[in-house]
């Protein structure tokens, strides 16, 4: 009997050693999420984890440039407050801010895409359509991410 293809390549059949407790967690899985089997539950979960840990790095990297930013602000008003300068501290607060402002807007852009991400491939239905979704998500978001990073500038 030939084995059922599941994506552009040829399918292989793998066998695994696993806890009961983390079949359970599979199965829970699977059910919470009506996919209709424990193999496309494991496909489905592995992809999730390979696109989490791409989208990680570009969450941690928008997470630092707020870190950043406050740092930055926060020294920047100290600096401010001990040379006795009160003029324009209003704007330049205000400068400050929408800067801080942007970059969580981005960061929270960032967590959205790996949010999409994981819908769609957590959802019922063919995995091949559930990735080009997941795709397609990731590239509208990532369209405007760039555009509000060339504003940050």
């Amino acid at each position: 009997m030939a084995r059922p293809k599941l994506g552009d390549s040829e399918s292989i059949r793998l066998q695994m050693v696993i806890t009961k407790d983390e079949i359970g967690a599979i199965d829970d899985w699977q059910f919470r999420h009506r996919v209709p089997n424990r193999s496309e539950a494991i496909r489905r979960l592995c992809q999730i984890a390979m696109r989490y840990e791409d989208q990680e790095k570009e969450l941690m990297s928008a997470l630092r440039k707020v870190a950043e930013a406050m740092k930055s602000t926060t020294a920047a008003w100290k600096e401010r407050n001990k040379s006795g300068d009160q003029t324009d501290e209003v704007e330049f607060l205000k400068d400050e801010y929408r800067k801080l402002y942007r970059r969580t807007n981005i960061l929270m852009h960032r967590a959205q895409v790996a949010r999409l991400e994981t819908w769609a491939l957590a959802r019922g239905g063919d995995l091949k359509e559930a990735m080009r979704l997941a795709d397609e998500k990731r590239s509208e978001l990532e369209g405007m991410i760039s555009g509000m990073e060339e504003k940050d500038q």
